[in-house]
C-alpha cells in the first residue's frame, strides 16, 4: 500500500505506522507493525532490515496530518494517538493504545485536545517535580493556525489530567517540528500563514521553547518590523508532477511557486539545472526563458533561467512552470536539487535557493491488506 501523510514511531524492538491517505485519495484507520530485525553477525555495521507487517488494532476514525507519542512506565508502554483529520474536519480526539507483548489490541478514547487540530507537534516531558506530562505545541484546525502551548498530567496509567496553560509559541506555527534534548526544547521551522519559516528556537533548561532572552510573547504576535533579512522572496517552492520513476521519453512536469516580501524587488531571475540525460521541452514554460545554455564548462549539464519584469511588487505570488523530457536509456533515480533564485534591492544583491524534488527509482510499499 502507497500511503503518505501517516505518522510512525519505533516503541521497544518494532516500527508502528498510523493511518494515513492513499494513494486513491482514501484516508485511512489502518495500524501496521514490524519487527526490527539486527544482524548480529555484521559486526560494527550491524545490518538492521524490518520483518513482515502485521496488522494492529485498526483506529476508532480514519486519520492522516496526527502527531502520535508513546508513555513508558515501569514496564508497559502507552502509545497515544493525538488530533489529525479525517479527510473532512480537524479532530479533537485522543486515543490511547497498551503494548502487550509488542501488539496494540485496542484503542480507549481519552481525554481530548481543548480544539480540533491537525499539523501540530507533541511532546511528552517531565516537570520540576519528575511528573510526565503530555505538551501541545501549535497546530491548525482548518480555518487558522494557533501558537497556543499546553499541557497535561499523565498517570500511572496513562490517563490524562485537565489541560494546563503553557508559554505559548513565538508565533502561530503549524507543520513544525519540536525535539527535546537535555532539558531544553528545540522548535523548528514550520509555517505560519502559509509562509515557510526558517528560525530555530531554543527554550531555557525546564521551560518551552522562546527566543533567548526574549520575553513572553503577545498573544498576538506584533507585525514583522523591516530587516535586511527580510528583503527578499519570502517563499519559494519547487513541486514535480510526476513524482515516481522516469524512464527514456517521460517527461516531468516542474513547478515553482514563488512569493515576494514586503519590498519591491529588481532582477529577479530563477535558474534550473537541466542534468546530463533530460532535455528542455521546447515552448513548455509559460514564460520564454531567457536562456537555455551550457551552465559551466567542466561538466555537461545545461540550465535554464527566466528573469522577471522589474519591478516584482511586494506580496505578489507567481508560478512558473516547464517540463524536461528523459532522453537516456535509464530509470535511474533523479534529484533536482532546486531551483536557484537572484535578485536585487536598492543596489544589494541576494540569493536563495528552493527546497529539492525526487523521482526514485523504485517503490517499497506497505502491505494491502484487505480489511474483512
Amino acid at each position: 500500500m502507497k500511503i503518505v501523510l501517516h505518522s510512525a514511531l519505533i516503541a521497544g524492538d518494532r516500527v508502528y505506522v498510523f493511518g494515513g491517505v492513499t494513494e486513491n485519495n482514501y484516508a485511512q484507520d489502518a495500524v501496521y507493525s514490524a519487527e526490527i530485525i539486527m544482524d548480529a553477525d555484521a559486526g560494527a555495521s550491524t545490518n538492521h532490515t524490518l520483518g513482515a507487517w502485521r496488522v494492529e488494532a485498526w483506529l476508532p476514525a480514519p486519520l492522516f496530518r496526527t502527531a502520535v507519542s508513546q508513555y513508558i512506565v515501569g514496564t508497559t508502554t502507552y502509545i497515544y494517538v493525538i488530533g489529525g483529520f479525517d479527510g473532512k474536519k480537524a479532530r479533537k480526539e485522543i486515543y490511547r493504545g497498551k503494548l502487550e507483548n509488542g501488539h496494540i489490541k485496542k484503542w480507549e478514547t481519552i481525554r481530548p485536545l481543548r480544539r480540533p487540530l491537525y499539523y501540530h507537534a507533541v511532546l511528552i516531558m517531565k516537570n520540576e517535580e519528575g511528573k510526565s506530562r503530555l505538551v501541545i505545541f501549535g497546530g491548525k484546525d482548518g480555518k487558522k493556525s494557533y501558537r497556543a502551548v499546553y499541557s497535561a498530567k499523565i498517570d500511572k496509567d496513562g490517563d490524562l489530567g485537565d489541560w494546563k496553560d503553557e508559554r505559548g509559541l513565538p508565533l502561530s506555527l503549524s507543520r513544525h517540528t519540536m525535539v527535546e534534548h537535555d532539558g531544553r526544547v528545540y522548535l523548528i521551522g514550520g509555517d505560519h500563514e502559509g509562509i515557510p519559516q526558517s528560525q530555530v528556537y531554543i527554550s531555557t533548561k525546564g521551560q518551552y521553547p522562546k527566543a533567548k532572552g526574549a520575553q513572553a510573547p503577545p498573544e498576538d504576535p506584533p507585525e514583522a518590523q523591516p530587516t535586511e533579512e527580510a528583503i527578499g522572496l519570502s517563499s519559494v517552492r519547487l513541486e514535480n508532477e510526476h513524482i515516481k520513476s522516469v524512464t527514456a521519453n517521460q517527461v516531468i512536469t516542474y513547478h515553482i511557486y514563488y512569493k515576494n516580501g514586503q519590498f519591491p524587488l529588481n532582477n529577479v531571475k530563477f535558474t534550473s539545472i537541466i542534468p546530463a540525460g533530460f532535455e528542455y521541452v521546447a515552448e513548455s514554460t509559460q514564460i520564454q526563458p531567457a536562456t537555455v545554455a551550457d551552465s559551466r564548462t567542466t561538466d555537461p549539464e545545461l540550465s535554464i533561467s527566466w528573469t522577471l519584469p522589474d519591478p516584482l511588487l511586494a506580496n505578489i505570488s507567481g508560478e512558473i512552470s516547464y517540463r524536461l523530457r528523459r532522453v537516456a536509456e535509464s530509470d535511474a533515480p533523479y534529484t533536482h536539487a532546486g531551483v536557484d533564485v537572484t535578485w536585487s534591492y536598492q543596489g544589494q544583491s541576494f540569493t536563495t535557493q528552493s527546497n529539492p524534488t525526487f523521482n526514485p527509482s523504485e517503490q517499497t510499499y506497505l502491505p494491502a491488506i484487505r480489511r474483512n
